[in-house]
């Protein structure tokens, strides 16, 4: 287990599903999972936005350069 890290945002794009007010957690930069925004969640890092989740040489991760 690396350095996990967590973003919300208003909209996450994985592939044909989008996410309304959600929650990316990732690991090392690998997408870990995906879930709703149910209020503040510590150590979250509020992006703002739309988030997108690509797949790169078989792993998923999130398109945004600037995270």
């Amino acid at each position: 287990m690396g350095k996990i890290r967590r973003f919300a945002a208003h909209e996450i794009v994985d592939g044909d599903c989008i996410y309304r007010l959600g929650v990316v957690e990732t690991d090392d930069g690998i997408v870990s999972d995906i879930y709703p925004l149910d209020g503040e969640q510590p150590f979250t890092e509020w992006v703002g936005g739309t988030l997108t989740i690509i797949e790169e040489n078989g792993k998923r991760k999130l398109k945004n350069n600037t995270i």
